[in-house]
């Protein structure tokens, strides 16, 4: 939660564009409002959704804690050897908007490839968008709408 790092993915997103908005919208959720941060970058949803999807697929609800949380790496990792990446996990600064929900259920999404797995942490690249939403929904789902989208029993 360095504020200079902070500004810095703002600096290079104002100065670079796209290549920088995955730093700069984590920034956003780690500090902001959930309601600014969503009416921010929901715009991006259509035409640079690769790079909101990777942004949300570092987030996770995290039921013991009740809130939702990011999970981010650095570092240099390959696949069978041992990982000697660095991680940091934090909570948001709120929970996301829930309107997020409604808008990533309007995108059709390809059958899971890949299941969540924390060192794995973006589904996205697996193109397993819905498990990225199941992620970042609470254990228990009520809504009907939801559960039908996700295939889920009632």
């Amino acid at each position: 939660m360095n504020e200079r790092l902070i500004l810095l993915a703002e600096e290079l997103y104002m100065q670079y564009g796209n290549e920088w908005l995955i730093p700069y919208f984590s920034a956003k959720l780690l500090t902001n409002r959930a309601d600014n941060v969503y009416d921010e970058f929901s715009t991006f949803l259509r035409a640079l959704n690769r790079y909101i999807h990777n942004g949300l697929g570092l987030i996770y609800y995290d039921d013991k804690n009740g809130s939702h949380t990011m999970a981010a790496f650095w570092g240099r990792y390959s696949y069978g050897s041992y990982d000697n990446r660095t991680y940091f996990k934090r909570e948001l600064a709120e929970n996301l908007d829930a309107r997020w929900l409604e808008r990533l259920m309007e995108h059709p999404h390809l059958d899971d490839k890949v299941k969540f797995q924390f060192y794995n942490r973006c589904p996205v690249i697996y193109e397993s968008f819905k498990q990225m939403l199941i992620d970042v929904l609470p254990e228990t789902i009520e809504d009907a709408r939801m559960r039908s989208y996700l295939g889920l029993s009632k």
